[in-house]
């Protein structure tokens, strides 16, 4: 079994294990969202759907990819790099959540408060990259055997990658819990 099968089974264990009672818990501890006013009325009977579920994601994930770097890989440098932009990342999506419970209102952090959050540890991580000859600032051209050196620019181009795809699940992520389901799809593709 390959480190990264292993990591991503036993996230998916602990999500799986984890689920209910995080669910239980939040409704107790009131993390719900709010529906806005000017929504559908069909979404008023989402009212009490609890929020920062990404939590139990992200933590499984970090949690699992300690594990099982720690023992298979002995946690080099740059998985606890990258594990630190997860983490930094889940860190502002559990402030913009926060935000919206105690505001009670759907929206918590604003976009440009976001970014301004996002992109200066999405930069940090291009900043590593690029400094990483192992690595490598290259991105492959697709459809063909070209490879593209980047150099210092790699940071920039992380910073619309790691923060375009953060972002693509916020989007996705909604009263319907549609990120689960998007997670678990790419996760099994993967």
């Amino acid at each position: 079994m390959t480190p990264s099968f292993a990591a991503g089974a036993l996230a998916a264990a602990l999500t799986l294990a984890g689920g209910g009672p995080l669910v239980g818990w939040l409704r107790r501890t009131g993390a719900v969202k709010s529906i806005r006013e000017e929504a559908p009325k069909r979404h008023g009977e989402k009212a009490g759907t609890p929020t920062m579920g990404g939590l139990l994601i992200i933590g499984a994930v970090l949690t699992a990819s300690l594990v099982v770097g720690v023992a298979a890989l002995r946690a080099p440098m740059d998985l606890l790099v990258a594990l630190g932009v997860v983490a930094a990342f889940g860190a502002i999506g559990v402030v913009d959540d926060v935000l919206g419970i105690v505001r009670r209102r759907s929206l918590g952090l604003r976009v440009r408060e976001r970014l301004l959050l996002q992109i200066p540890v999405a930069l940090l991580w291009g900043l590593y990259v690029a400094m990483q000859p192992h690595l490598g600032s290259w991105i492959g051209v697709p459809g063909t055997h070209l490879r593209v050196d980047l150099g210092w620019g790699y940071a920039v181009f992380s910073i619309a990658l790691v923060v375009g795809m953060a972002n693509a699940v916020n989007l996705t992520d909604g009263l319907d819990g549609l990120a689960a389901g998007s997670v678990a799809i790419a996760a099994g593709a993967l």
